[in-house]
């Protein structure tokens, strides 16, 4: 739910950087495979049932944008790359091939942040990780392309443990250079090694 610095001294200080409870909540944006992303057990009370409650953000890496502080995020569970300032006050944009369930709250000031769309199917991607900023306009991550559209993944019952439970066929993953398009609002894949 945060990107946080923890300073590993004597006193252990977790600070917060960018708090995303803030921009996105699962009431307004869609989840893209909540069957498929990690669960942790949870109680509402001390005596409360236990519950599987689904990472439905599942921020999976970031990295600090030299030139300006700024934050950019990868979301397993949003299938999206979202760039946010340096104190984590605003969201700037948001890129996701699930862009159309993308509703991130408004910043502090009312301004909404700017939603890209994918420029062709191409260009698509799920379950990013390891973003790194290029420039203003470009962004390389890996697309480990679970549940990516036209993929051939696929959930296989009876695994090879003979347990007979449900294992997943890892079958698409590339490296790939996305270009921002702030005018068009869209993205495009400008490279990858797949």
């Amino acid at each position: 739910e945060a990107l946080v610095r923890w300073s590993p001294s004597a006193s252990g200080a977790v600070r917060t950087l960018v708090d995303f409870d803030a921009f996105f909540s699962p009431n307004s944006t869609r989840v893209y495979q909540s069957t498929s992303l990690p669960q942790v057990a949870a109680r509402c009370a001390r005596d409360g049932a236990l519950a599987a409650v689904t990472l439905w953000m599942h921020a999976s890496s970031a990295a600090r944008v030299e030139s300006t502080g700024d934050w950019l995020v990868s979301f397993v569970g949003l299938a999206a790359i979202a760039s946010f300032s340096a104190d984590g006050s605003t969201l700037h944009w948001i890129a996701g091939c699930s862009a159309a369930g993308l509703r991130p709250t408004p910043n502090a000031n009312g301004a909404r942040a700017v939603v890209l769309y994918p420029d062709d199917d191409e260009s698509c991607f799920s379950y990013p990780h390891s973003v790194v900023p290029i420039n203003a306009t470009h962004v390389l991550f890996l697309d480990d392309g679970y549940m990516r559209q036209h993929s051939l993944c696929k959930h296989v019952m009876g695994g090879p443990d003979q347990t007979g439970g449900a294992f997943s066929i890892s079958c698409y993953s590339r490296a790939l250079v996305i270009e921002l398009d702030f005018e068009r609002k869209v993205f495009r894949r400008a490279w990858q090694f797949a």
